[in-house]
């Protein structure tokens, strides 16, 4: 998508004309407009018992199939999901008291283990939702600037280059910051995975949720694309003011550089002289 954003998108060099950036800032205010939403829906994955929500998930905690019961927990950025016997049961982070059936299951040695404080331990300290809820506001930030610089007309007023700063900026500090977040909560999600299936000696799986993984990638590629998008119309930009300043320039000294008007004289033996 870059590739083709920098072939359709960037300036000819034996050309002359102004290049249309607006179809170039639709189509950065419809990717930031899509990543917000993905963002969103990562953030209320677990919060609720629709499958919209429910099936939304950084890690789901589960007994083996060597097991006695049945029972599965997972963990969001906000909730819990915890199903046993066909029933399913969400709630927040900061209140799991209707979890409590499940803090006590035991496995096929007959070992009791609390599935619930493994999901409340992703949530608040493996995948904290500080990350995302920043790259979030930053994303947001981008999307209303982004909206606002297709209002102005003029690419060389000062609030369009203040736009374009704000547009840029916030785009970047997105980028980097969810990039470094799903980055995170996808290498933590496989270690622990690993990690609590060997030492519990195969009891406990822990199971990385595909839907939020998915989402942060593709809004994380979402955010590249953007990027390099708004790269491009800054640099359209810059290249049609310096055009238009070089215009500009050309078309005064034309004026100032006028050719002098000859005067005629008569000398005198009569003969016609000309003074430049």
């Amino acid at each position: 998508m870059i590739f083709w954003l920098l072939k359709k998108f960037l300036p000819n060099s034996d050309s002359n004309k102004p290049h249309p950036t607006r179809s170039l800032r639709s189509l950065i205010v419809v990717f930031l407009f899509i990543t917000v939403f993905l963002l969103l829906f990562s953030i209320l994955g677990s919060s609720g018992t629709a499958s919209s929500y429910s099936s939304v998930y950084a890690v789901k905690f589960s007994l083996t199939s060597s097991s006695n019961e049945t029972i599965s927990v997972q963990s969001g950025y906000y909730g819990l999901c915890a199903t046993g016997n066909s029933t399913i049961l969400c709630t927040s982070v900061k209140n799991t008291t209707a979890l409590d059936i499940y803090r006590s299951v035991k496995t096929s040695s007959g070992a009791k283990v609390d599935l619930v404080s493994l999901a409340e331990l992703v949530s608040e300290k493996i995948i904290h939702p500080t990350l995302i809820i920043s790259s979030l506001v930053f994303v947001v930030m981008a999307f209303l600037a982004g909206c606002a610089r297709m209002i102005v007309d003029d690419p060389e007023s000062w609030y369009a280059s203040i736009l374009n700063s704000a547009t840029l900026w916030s785009c970047i500090l997105a980028t980097v910051m969810w990039g470094m977040g799903i980055s995170w909560s996808h290498v933590s999600a496989n270690t622990l995975a690993l990690v609590l299936y060997n030492s519990t000696s195969e009891a406990i799986s822990a199971t990385l949720g595909k839907k939020m993984d998915a989402m942060g990638w593709t809004a994380f590629a979402f955010l590249l694309q953007s990027t390099a998008a708004i790269v491009i119309c800054v640099a359209l930009d810059a290249r049609h003011a310096a055009a238009n300043a070089d215009q500009k320039s050309g078309l005064e000294e034309g004026v100032y550089a006028l050719p002098t008007v000859g005067h005629i004289y008569a000398g005198d033996n009569s003969e016609t002289k000309y003074r430049t």
